[in-house]
């Protein structure tokens, strides 16, 4: 811990930004199951799809947390 900054209180303090992201992630959870549930849908969207997209942002969220 370097000048009272510390990686766990970090995101607390900075609410305004995690309600950001968890709003985005919502959106994109909702338009990913709307796809998928779309029968008429110009592209199909499989749950292979959405597994993918998901650790997709898991794997990119976390890449970019350890730079």
């Amino acid at each position: 811990m370097q000048d009272g900054y510390d990686m766990s209180t970090s995101c607390s303090e900075n609410g305004e930004e995690a309600e950001k992201i968890r709003e985005l992630l919502k959106e994109s959870f909702e338009l990913a199951a709307k796809a998928y549930k779309d029968d008429k849908a110009e592209v199909k969207i499989s749950r292979t799809h959405v597994k993918a997209f998901l650790l997709d942002l898991f794997i990119g969220g976390h890449a970019m947390g350890s730079s």
